[in-house]
């Protein structure tokens, strides 16, 4: 059949367009390079000329400096007469005429001027200036015979082909079976009757093996003969049954079998063998002469071919043998142990009879890894899945060479790889963060690293398992001797000091037939010779190890490292002793614990014991007290004097259907947040690692430190100079790869290092630094051995490659722009991150580079956090291309990222591979310390830590031990009415409650959390004891469930008084229910501590009856409630409130209609101390929540304002809030709650509402009252009807927004809004020239400088923090920050700046209400969407009592909100 080759007359074409782009691209490169040349001479155009300027800048100096020191010397009087004053005077005078000023040449701006100018239609013209024409050939396509055009002719098939066909397949068939029998893992028995009659009889030496001789095969055999490791031969098992049939045949025939008349060497006969008088086939080796005394007969050496031995008898021994059986192949054949030489030239009688032990009578793997004709090149090894009972070494060369009988040829150390079991030896029973078990202590390294023995059931199978084993090895002699052991491989070993057998692991082979182990059960280790080792049987295996590696929580050396001393002391103090253990943490290969020993009367705590004597330091609760004396050892004391028992009210944590925040999984976008940023804080992102850029040398190789590591990098570079300060480890034996440690010349401290090149000019060496990815050439003097303690942390630069891109162009090298691009983008964001995607290549980590910038914005706009990928970035600018797929490669955890990172150091310490090195210098050699040996795993010594589990464990303990000193306090309101749950009501009818949309599903997350961690724990001795002011975590009685609480007093009958800081009720609690490892501490308290406003108790005595206070629990608590706020929240005050209670009851109308209170003129703070929650006389009580007696109004030095004043202010202010909130629409009294939803949906900001008319009001009436005069800002008036350009600012709800008009030509407000851009420069200007305030009151006009953009505006006083505070609370009124600033930056504000009106405008959309069952979620963003495009058409519908508009787009073409009122996010009121 004819092919078609149309494909090959388009390879011209291809040709030609490949020369063209080749030419083309030639062309591109060229202008760039002439473009790069042109910049770098125009930034060195001025160099050589501010140079000379320079040098004679240094000329004068100098002068003048030498002529001034002669002057000085002239006002000498004993130097008068010497010096010439005349001549020293005219000098100084010329000094005044040196030029000291620099200028230009043209008296311009030095500064090159360079514009970068593409012409755009370029890129038009290159797109079209050239295309192919390609007009469509015919298509193929298959069709019957009969389908056929009429005149097609058919080809004939060549006969021939067809038998090429035939005889091809038939080949292949024929490969295919011979490849499947070669790989066959089955063992093929030998047929005993099989007659090979192809097979001369000189060739029988052509043994059946030879058929499966490819290297790497296996098979099962015996050895059944020994003359050497280097020279036995074996016998495979499978044929067993045919050489007991063949030497039966033989028997059988001998009788008609007569000697050969004559013997031929390498001929084939039957022997009878003397030892058995059984008959064998041989092979005659030589013929051998007669000797003088006997010249006719004659000797011959023969070779018994299906065993191996060899013998010298009589040819009349000999017997013909029949042809059939003289051409069966031999079934035995000649090995030796690969690549293995004996150790002195020679194999000594000691390893040929090692090695007949460890072979003879068992069966064997033999591997062939080489082959002759002649010979095999095998290793033996040990039957897979036959660990257990076989006393064959797993490989026997390996056996040899540990048992330094012999060694390897060099490069011929291949591995036998076996599989391995999977079983994990002496796995250690979980344990749990919480258990106390009583143990004994077994072994002490240090406080930080120790072995205990749990007690009870486990000891006591132990002491079982203990006596079977020194009764079965002792009578075992060397039964299961271990010939090869590896490291990790179980066993049992003879302990040297009582010759008593235990469960060991083999943890190094420091040589020398020896063994080091360690004792699983017991803690220690011990250096054994290997015949003092055996293997361990599986019923040995059944227990978990008993040793359980601990370390005291809480403590640190009290010098850099534990001494010798503290060992003894330890091991002193625990010595047969029954200790109680705590478990604190639980690590990867450790346990954090507490120990103490339980005594009569006191529980000592060993961990505070060891700081006791000096040994340690505490750093946390756990070590803090020694004693611990037992509460039932001490009588209870009844309760003093019977006084009357208030209710204890009963709680429920209501379920609010609160929607989580989150953030869109889309970075490469703008992401705005409402107020301050914390700069030094990462994201709390689970995929991002923050990093610091060592050195970036393209897009494919980047460098970077983790900042998550930075601490532990510096305490090791910190260890580093001090133990190289004073340490010498010289050598001259360097290598290239050597892992070294090197002086720096450039950064002058020691670093971790790798030799890259060695033999350069002057004795010096070209190193890496590890830990900052810099190469450095520095003397051979500069390097040192590197100790291997300072291989547990991996390098502090990794290497990093961009994920999903590659060089534009598919060039192998990336472009210089490409790498400078990357350069410019890394230096201009502060905060970098990165993103494994995939697994790591190379040593290299496949990330997402992320940038993040914090953009402070004005008092206004809000501060914002920009995020972008740089691997888009590149893509974007078109120079990178993306990788197909590679996006859809998942992101990997930061935990499990660091956790990787540790593996691959730890696996390149065992492997002695260079991690991280740039891909020029990765080498195949193996990176080795001066040495000679890789670096040896210390994790067995517990002092590194093993993986990022136990970093983050001893993080939490960290943050547990230096606990905070107070919860949190509650978050401000949002918005002045809100739906609550009350929880409590005090004796002072403090009304606590929480916020049932923002606070309830918190407190239940917080409520599963606390159970979970606590409902199985039990106390341990510090729990017991308490003092005021402690935060805790307790059970509640009632429902023995636990929650956040302070303590606030300390019952005589040793119960304590606890305060549940997230409901406000205070409960007697017992110590044993109380816990001091407090959780849940960075989540602020979720409760509000309330007053009603305008009333007091009718009481005569002041105080509320207990009978009022049963009333409004009955009433309110656990029920929903509307809350409003009436006055500004104060800071250590209470919340004063009205509440409407169920059925829309004011509750405190309901009070005075009762006649259970009465009004009062201004709002009463009943601060009245409380022995319970307020501060005792003599201050040793603990203030809570909300108790402090801060002071409201501040104090007026000079001007006092009255009584009567500040009642007539109050009643004002109070009557303009009510009527407000009266106007408020009812449907959007939540919408308030939604704000913070909408911070992280838009980078419209939202922001409190600003109540303007009352703050401009308050101010006036204030300002008057003070000083006189009226001092206020204007309110900017729109004509109603209207129709302006606006902006949208700010959203307050999904009705509400703050608007700013527009600067537009020849709008009515043009002239306006210049003026405010005057005043805005005349206040950066003028405004820090100011006087301060010195007598600050509410709503007084100031100005200040916003923090986050050091920008001057104006502002209004919201309230004066008490006087030590030194503190007043401004709002920037053009824009609606709110910010605290100290007295000494608020200034007085000039008169005139206040004729400019205020320039935000909060209004309300005409007529447009959210429906019932919106969802903020959704409407916020898609309200976000509309609004965000400037300007828009306001058109003024209605003034009172808020300004109401309707927005239209900017060509008034349709209203803005209509795509949103079409979804059905919003609705249309209908106009009465």
């Amino acid at each position: 059949m004819m092919v078609p080759t149309t494909g090959k007359k388009l390879t011209p074409l291809e040709q030609e367009v490949t020369r063209h782009f080749v030419y083309l691209h030639g062309a591109l490169q060229l202008l760039e390079q002439n473009l790069m040349e042109k910049l770098r001479c125009a930034k060195t155009e001025n160099k050589h000329n501010l140079d000379l300027v320079v040098n004679e800048l240094d000329s004068n100096t100098k002068y003048v400096r030498q002529l001034l020191q002669e002057a000085v010397s002239a006002k000498d009087p004993a130097n008068i007469s010497k010096v010439d004053l005349s001549s020293i005077t005219d000098k100084l005078r010329a000094v005044e005429h040196l030029p000291i000023h620099l200028l230009t040449s043209d008296g311009n701006n030095a500064d090159t001027l360079i514009r970068f100018v593409v012409d755009e239609s370029f890129l038009t013209q290159i797109n079209n200036h050239c295309q192919l024409d390609i007009h469509s050939a015919s298509s193929y396509s298959l069709v019957k015979t009969e389908d056929l055009p009429p005149d097609y002719v058919i080809e004939l098939i060549d006969e021939d082909t067809e038998s090429d066909t035939l005889m091809l397949m038939s080949s292949l068939t024929s490969s295919m079976s011979s490849i499947s029998e070669t790989t066959s893992q089955d063992v093929e028995q030998a047929d005993p009757h099989r007659n090979d009659r192809s097979t001369n009889s000189t060739s029988s030496k052509n043994a059946k093996f030879s058929t499966n001789a490819v290297k790497g095969s296996s098979d099962i055999v015996t050895v059944c003969h020994i003359c050497d490791p280097s020279n036995f031969y074996v016998q495979r098992v499978a044929d067993r049954l045919t050489v007991e049939s063949l030497c039966l045949q033989l028997s059988k025939h001998v009788h008609a079998s007569k000697p050969p008349q004559s013997v031929l060497k390498d001929g084939i006969y039957m022997v009878q063998y003397e030892k058995d008088r059984k008959w064998y086939r041989t092979r005659v080796r030589s013929i051998l002469p007669s000797s003088s005394e006997n010249t006719e007969e004659t000797s011959v050496d023969i070779l018994y071919i299906d065993y191996g031995n060899t013998e010298i008898i009589p040819s009349t021994r000999l017997r013909c043998i029949p042809p059939a059986y003289a051409h069966t192949p031999a079934m035995t054949r000649h090995c030796s142990l690969f690549g293995l030489v004996p150790c002195n030239g020679k194999w000594s009688q000691e390893a040929v009879v090692m090695f007949a032990t460890m072979v003879n009578e068992h069966r064997v793997r033999m591997v062939i890894m080489e082959h002759s004709a002649d010979t095999y090149q095998v290793d033996l090894c040990q039957l897979p899945g036959n660990a257990e009972n076989s006393d064959v070494p797993v490989s026997v060369r390996d056996a040899l060479v540990f048992l330094e009988f012999a060694c390897f040829v060099a490069q011929t150390e291949r591995k036998v790889t076996l599989p391995q079991r999977t079983v994990k030896y002496f796995e250690e029973k979980d344990f749990k963060k919480g258990d106390a078990v009583d143990v004994v202590m077994s072994h002490v390294v240090s406080p930080h690293s120790f072995y205990v023995q749990r007690l009870g059931e486990h000891a006591r199978y132990l002491t079982s398992v203990m006596k079977d084993m020194n009764t079965e090895y002792t009578k075992s002699a060397n039964i299961g001797l271990i010939y090869t052991p590896q490291v990790g491989m179980p066993c049992a070993a003879q302990y040297t000091v009582d010759k008593k057998w235990y469960r060991a692991k083999i943890i190094a082979l420091p040589g020398k037939r020896m063994v080091e182990v360690f004792y699983v059960d017991y803690g220690n280790q011990e250096l054994v010779a290997w015949n003092q080792i055996r293997r361990l049987q599986p019923r040995f295996l059944r227990i978990p190890a008993q040793a359980v590696h601990c370390s005291m929580s809480d403590i640190i050396p009290s010098e850099q490292h534990w001494t010798p001393a503290v060992k003894e002391y330890l091991m002193k103090v625990t010595a047969k002793k029954i200790l109680c253990l705590y478990v604190d943490v639980v690590q990867k290969h450790q346990l954090k614990v507490t120990l103490y020993e339980s005594q009569a009367n006191v529980d000592v705590c060993i961990n505070a014991l060891v700081v006791r004597e000096g040994y340690g330091t505490s750093v946390g609760v756990s070590s803090s007290f020694v004693e611990y004396h037992k509460l039932d050892g001490v009588p209870l004391q009844p309760p003093s004097d019977a006084k009357h028992t208030k209710p204890r009210f009963t709680r429920r944590k209501p379920v609010a259907n609160v929607r989580t925040q989150c953030l869109s999984n889309a970075r490469d976008v703008t992401v705005s947040k409402q107020g301050k940023v914390d700069k030094h804080k990462a994201p709390e992102d689970p995929l991002l690692l923050e990093v610091k850029i060592r050195n970036c040398l393209s897009p494919s190789c980047v460098y970077v430190s983790l900042l998550a590591r930075e601490e532990k990098m510096n305490n090791l570079m910190h260890q580093l100079q001090e133990y190289y300060a004073t340490a010498s480890s010289y050598t001259d034996n360097w290598e290239v790869n050597s892992k070294c440690c090197v002086f720096s010349v450039e950064y002058k401290q020691w670093y971790r290092a790798i030799i890259l090149e060695l033999n350069l000019p002057n004795q010096q060496a070209r190193v890496l630094l590890n830990d900052v990815a810099k190469e450095e050439i520095v003397p051979l003097s500069n390097l040192q051995l590197l100790d291997p303690k300072f291989l547990s942390l991996h390098d502090g630069a990794i290497k990093c490659h961009l994920a999903g891109v590659r060089a534009a162009g598919d060039k192998a090298e990336w472009p210089s722009m490409a790498c400078e691009f990357l350069s410019d983008k890394i230096a201009e964001y502060p905060y970098i991150f990165i993103t494994k995607k995939g697994e790591i290549e190379n040593w290299s980590l496949p990330v997402e580079l992320w940038v993040k910038k914090v953009k402070p914005g004005g008092p206004l706009e809000p501060t914002q956090e920009e995020w972008i990928m740089l691997n888009k970035k590149l893509v974007d600018q078109g120079l990178a291309i993306p990788i197909k797929g590679e996006s859809e490669v998942p992101s990997i955890p930061s935990l499990q990222v660091l956790k990787e990172l540790d593996e691959k150091h730890l696996e390149a310490n065992e492997n002695g591979v260079a991690c991280w090195l740039p891909l020029s210098v990765q080498t195949d050699d193996v990176i080795k310390t001066e040495s000679g040996e890789v670096a040896a795993d210390v994790n067995h010594s517990g002092s590194v830590n093993d993986t990022e589990d136990e970093a983050i464990a001893e993080q939490e303990e960290e943050s547990q031990s230096f606990a905070r000193t107070d919860w949190l306090p509650a978050v401000p309101v949002i918005q002045n009415t809100f739906l609550a749950t009350p929880s409590y009501v005090d004796d002072n009818c403090f009304i606590y409650l929480h916020d049932t949309e923002r606070n309830g599903e918190t407190l239940r997350i917080i409520g599963n959390a606390l159970c979970t961690r606590f409902n199985s724990s039990r106390p341990k001795p510090h729990d017991l004891y308490w003092f005021v002011g402690q935060l805790c975590i307790a059970q509640y009685h009632a429902d023995k469930k636990w929650y956040r609480g302070k303590v606030v007093g300390v019952n005589d009958d040793r119960t304590v008084k606890v305060a549940f800081v997230d409901y406000g009720n205070i409960e007697d609690c017992k110590a044993s229910e109380m816990r001091k490892n407090v959780y849940m501490d960075d989540i602020p308290i979720q409760c509000y501590k309330c007053q009603l406003d305008g009333i007091k108790p009718a009481s005569d005595d002041g105080k509320w009856p207990m009978s009022t206070l049963d009333f409004i629990h009955t009433t309110i608590v656990e029920k929903q409630c509307e809350v409003t706020v009436k006055e500004e929240p104060k800071i250590g005050q209470p919340l004063m409130i009205s509440l409407l209670g169920p059925g829309n009851i004011d509750l405190a109308e309901l009070l005075v209609r009762m006649q259970f209170a009465i009004y009062v003129s201004t709002p009463v703070f009943d601060m009245a101390s409380n022995s319970e929650t307020g501060v005792s006389d003599d201050g040793s009580s603990v203030i809570i929540e909300g108790e402090e007696d801060a002071e409201v109004i501040a104090e007026n030095e000079e001007t006092e304002v009255t009584a009567e004043v500040e009642e007539e202010t109050a009643n004002s202010a109070e009557a303009q809030e009510e009527a407000e909130v009266s106007n408020e629409d009812p449907d959007d009294k939540e919408d308030g709650n939604r704000e913070r939803n909408v911070t992280d949906m838009t980078s419209l900001e939202v922001i409190e509402r600003v109540e303007w008319n009352a703050l401009i009001e308050e101010e006036q009436e204030l300002q008057k009252m003070a000083t006189g005069n009226v001092l206020h800002y204007t309110q900017l008036e729109l004509p109603y009807n209207d129709t302006i350009a606006v902006e949208v600012t700010a959203i307050l709800s999904a009705t509400e927004v703050i608007i700013h008009p527009c600067k537009v030509k020849g709008s009515k407000l043009f002239g306006m809004k210049e003026k405010f851009e005057r005043l805005t420069e005349d206040l950066q200007k003028e405004a820090q020239s100011q006087p301060l305030i010195t007598k600050p009151y509410i709503g007084q006009p100031c100005c200040a400088r916003y923090t986050v953009d050091d920008q001057w505006y104006r502002a209004a006083v919201l309230s004066v923090e008490p006087k030590e505070a030194k503190q007043l609370k401004i709002q920037y009124v053009d824009y609606g920050n709110m910010e605290c600033q100290s007295t000494d930056k608020v200034h007085i504000l000039k008169p005139e700046w206040t004729i400019v009106p205020v320039q935000g405008i909060h209004c309300r959309m005409w007529h447009i209400q959210r429906p019932n069952d919106w969802d903020p979620k959704v409407l916020f963003p898609k309200l976000a969407e509309c609004l965000s495009h400037p300007p828009l058409l306001a058109k003024i519908k209605a003034e009172e009592p808020l300004l109401q508009v309707e927005l239209f787009t900017s060509d008034g073409s349709r209203l803005i909100l209509q795509p949103l009122v079409d979804a059905g996010l919003l609705i249309v009121e209908k106009e009465e």
